[in-house]
């Protein structure tokens, strides 16, 4: 559980980091905070973020950025 959550951590930083979005980095640090304690109360949630859903969402977000595919990048 915890790779899985310092996975998204570092997913999301990334891109707050590449937008040179302060605010956003403020916002994902305290929600990421949340999002942890909220695995050690409720451990069943971890099966969320490491679906396929979940995985394939992230995919998309990359590739859109990576293709400059600004349309799919707002969707």
């Amino acid at each position: 559980m915890l790779a899985s959550l310092e996975a998204a951590r570092l997913f999301h930083f990334a891109g707050a980091q590449l937008a040179r979005n302060r605010r956003a980095e403020n916002i994902l640090e305290r929600l990421l905070a949340e999002v942890r304690r909220l695995h050690h109360l409720m451990p069943d949630v971890e099966s969320h973020i490491t679906s396929s859903v979940e995985i394939d969402a992230h995919a998309a977000i990359l590739h859109a950025i990576e293709s400059r595919d600004e349309a799919a990048r707002r969707s």
